[in-house]
Formats: structure tokens, C-alpha cells, sequence
């Protein structure tokens, strides 16, 4: 499993060259790319990054905001990001259910698997942190 932090910025206007980009990280498994949180400054850049699935956090700017106009592949998030995120142009909505283990993308040899669990952040919009696993190695991501 390949990590590579597309993003780390917050909701915030401070910049430099090394933290630029709202929080995003891409995961990299044999031939899968899994993209968590896509930022507000990542609007209309989405498309680049030819994934094979988007993972949301929660529905804040600096980790969903980026989806507004769609994504060109499906995106998952939790049913209360989801309320959120009403109005963005997505058209392949999948829900993560919280403890439910689920293989993303759904097909194909050498699976990554996301597991999502609660996390303390924001009454009006509640995140949850990823659990990863592919082949023997695991992480767990977590949102600001």
C-alpha cells in the first residue's frame, strides 16, 4: 500500500508550498487508487487524478467541497455526509455504513478494504475515520 498526501490544509487561507492543498490522501494498491476528502481548492481538478473511488470524511469545505460539480467515479460517504452534500453533482452516491467492513473499489484481484468509525469533530457535520487494509498492512485515517 502506497500513501501520498495530496493535501493537509485546513479551512484556512494560510499557505506554503508544502501544506497548499486542502486535506486530501490518495491510497495506491497494485492497479486501485482510493482518494480520501477532495477539499474545496481541489474543484476541477478531480478528474486528474483518474481514481477508482472517492472517500469522504464529512461534509465540511476542506474535505467535500471539491465534489460540488461531480466526480468521475463513484463517491462514498457516510448517510449523514451524505444529507450534506444534497445539492452536489454526483451521480454515483454509495453509502459506507460506520463498522461495516466494505471492498473499494468492488472488484478485481488485490482489494483495499475501508472500514469507517465515529469520530469526535462537529455536531452539523460528523466525520468518521477510515480504516484501511490491503493485503496485511493497515492504517487508520482520521480527519482534522
Amino acid at each position: 500500500m502506497k500513501l501520498e498526501f495530496l493535501g493537509t490544509r485546513g479551512n484556512i487561507d494560510t499557505q506554503t508550498a508544502k501544506h497548499k492543498h486542502h486535506s486530501s490522501i490518495k491510497i495506491s494498491y497494485y492497479h486501485h487508487e482510493v482518494i480520501i476528502d477532495c477539499g474545496e481548492d481541489w474543484a476541477g481538478k478531480v478528474s486528474d487524478w483518474n481514481a477508482d473511488a472517492i472517500i469522504i470524511t464529512h461534509a465540511h469545505p476542506d474535505h467535500a467541497f471539491g465534489l460540488k460539480d461531480g466526480a468521475p467515479c463513484p463517491v462514498y460517504a457516510t448517510e449523514e455526509a451524505w444529507k450534506n452534500m444534497d445539492s452536489f453533482q454526483i451521480k454515483e452516491r454509495r453509502i459506507i455504513n460506520e463498522r461495516e467492513r466494505k471492498q473499494i473499489p468492488g472488484n478485481g484481484s488485490h482489494p483495499l478494504f475501508f472500514e469507517a468509525f465515529p469520530v469526535l469533530h462537529s455536531t452539523r457535520a460528523p466525520a468518521v475515520g477510515y480504516k484501511v487494509q490491503a493485503g496485511e498492512a493497515k492504517i487508520f485515517y482520521v480527519p482534522d
